[in-house]
Formats: C-alpha cells, structure tokens, sequence
C-alpha cells in the first residue's frame, strides 16, 4: 500500500508559468508518494484507477478548482461505491476557492513538504469533512448559471487572478453606466423554474448558484456551514437593482439583507430555463437540455496541512 499519491495538472495558471513545479513536487514526494502529471481526462481516469488498485490514503492535487473537480469526478467513477482516499489541496490554479475556504496558505511545495513530513513522522492528520455536488455527470462543490459562466467567461478571456477579476467588475459598473454591450452580455435576467423536495418557484433571475462552501470569491462568508444538504440562492434583481443591491450585500452583507435574494437549502434541485450555460468549480458547460439536475455527491475529507 502506498501511502501519497500526488496528482499535477500541467495546464495549471502555476505550471504554466513555472513548468519547473513539476520537477519540485516530484522531489519532494520522494519515497513517500508516487507522482503524476495528467494532461487529459483520458490520463487522469488512468491513473485515478491505478492509485485505486495501489490502495492510496491520501490524493494530494496540484491545480486549482477545475482540477480537483475534475480528479473527484475520476475518482468517483473509479472507486464506484468505495471509500475515497483523503484529498490534499496544494493549490496552484486560476481559482482556489477549495484552498481559501480550508484556511490553507503558502506555494504548492511547501504544502506538499508539510504533508510529507508529518505523513512520515506517523502524526495524525487533521481533516475536514465537505459534501460535494453530483451535477450531470460532474462532480464539484460549487454551481452556478446565469451571470456566473458569462462573467467566468469574460474573465478567462482577460486578464485572471484578483486584479482581474477587480478589474472585469469595475469594467461591468462603469458599462452600466453607459448601458453599453458588455453589461447587457453578461448580466441579464431569464425565466427560471427552480424544483425542490418541497416545492417549486418560477421567478425572473440574473443566476442561481448552488454551494456546498461557505466562503465565495473575496473570501466572503455567502453561504452558512451545512452537513446534509446544499445550499442555493437565486439572484432576483432587475439589471438596474443590481449595483445598488447585489454589491453592496456583497460586500457587507453576505448573509443578512434579503432584497432580491431567494435562498433555499435541500439535497436535490432541478433548474429549468432556457440556453442553459453553468460553471462547476470554474469549468464552463452548455446543459445537454433545458433542464438541470443538482444532487448531492459523495463526502470528501479534506487534510488540513
């Protein structure tokens, strides 16, 4: 049995930059774990099957968000209805919300030294438990349509990281106030029938987002802390509202003011409108219909390192 296995996704905003991580993260498993850089989805599945047979404990993935949705979907399909191993966040990607939201800090190595250091010593791991969200065939932690994908999409067509993103939003304010074409390209609001347990709601929206994490980008507290279920919020406010409203709650009021916001918590949802796009974590899909299914997935442990 080997204890480490690390995953590195090449493509990564890190990688891509500083191609030498790989060689680093690889040297610094030594003995303790076995490396693998994957560069597609083909590869990935791969090896998620080959750590399965070599009876891993711990999956340490070097990418951000996409990456670990990506590698929990492998997994998931891999392990079918066995106990995952723990994951390891090493960060290194466009966006590392799974990072922020665990508390974790410092550059992919050292993360992965302080994990190969206390793994070796036998010191018990500490871990926190996270549900992760099954939509389609995807696996991830964090859904959203609507203003989501089209700002996701604005943004990895310029410049990323949190200078970017500051940037795209002061470019989409000073749009609305001219009411020019790239505020009507990404925000606008549609038809949407949300189907709960419990109920139904048809309402107009600029997106719904769906989380099983508490902290958003800006490091904001969006969302409580939940065990059983996920929870969502749709984004009731006119284009004109939005600034005024959404912003500003934002900014100072995540979780309190409720104009314009529709929240709810379940296990399963159904979203239903037209030219459905989404975002999983950061990935961008077009739903194969006009009808979306969000569940909740599998558990996964988490290591604070």
């Amino acid at each position: 049995m080997t204890g480490i296995g690390i995953i590195a996704n090449p493509n990564s905003k890190s990688n891509k930059r500083n191609p030498q991580n790989q060689e680093i993260l690889s040297y610094i498993a030594g003995e303790q774990g076995i490396f693998r850089a994957t560069k597609n989805i083909a590869e990935l599945s791969e090896v998620a099957q080959d750590f399965k047979e070599r009876g891993i404990q711990i999956l340490a993935i070097n990418g951000g968000d996409g990456t670990i949705s990506h590698t929990l979907t492998a997994f998931v399909k891999a392990y079918g209805q066995e106990k995952l191993p723990k994951f390891a966040v090493l960060g290194g990607g466009t966006i590392n919300l799974i990072l922020e939201n665990l508390g974790l800090s410092g550059r992919p190595a050292d993360i992965l030294f302080r994990l190969i250091e206390a793994y070796s010593r036998g010191e018990t791991l500490q871990s926190v438990t996270i549900n992760s969200l099954h939509v389609d065939e995807f696996y991830g932690f964090f859904c959203g349509t609507g203003i989501c994908p089209n700002f996701l999409h604005r943004y990895y067509n310029s410049r990323t990281g949190k200078l970017g993103a500051f940037m795209l939003v002061i470019k989409l304010i000073y749009s609305y106030l001219r009411d020019s074409a790239l505020i009507n390209d990404v925000i606008y609001d549609q038809d949407y029938l949300l189907t709960l347990s419990q109920s139904t709601l048809t309402h107009r929206s600029l997106g719904v987002l769906c989380c099983t994490l508490e902290k958003l980008p800006f490091k904001r507290r969006l969302f409580p802390k939940s065990t059983e279920s996920f929870h969502g919020l749709s984004l009731g406010y006119s284009k004109k509202s939005l600034v005024r409203n959404f912003f500003y709650d934002f900014l100072f009021h995540p979780l309190g003011r409720q104009a314009g916001k529709i929240r709810f918590q379940d296990k399963a949802l159904s979203i239903s409108a037209s030219n459905l796009t989404y975002t999983i974590d950061g990935e961008l899909f077009a739903a194969k219909s006009s009808k979306l299914d969000i569940e909740l997935g599998p558990q996964v442990q988490f290591i604070l390192i």
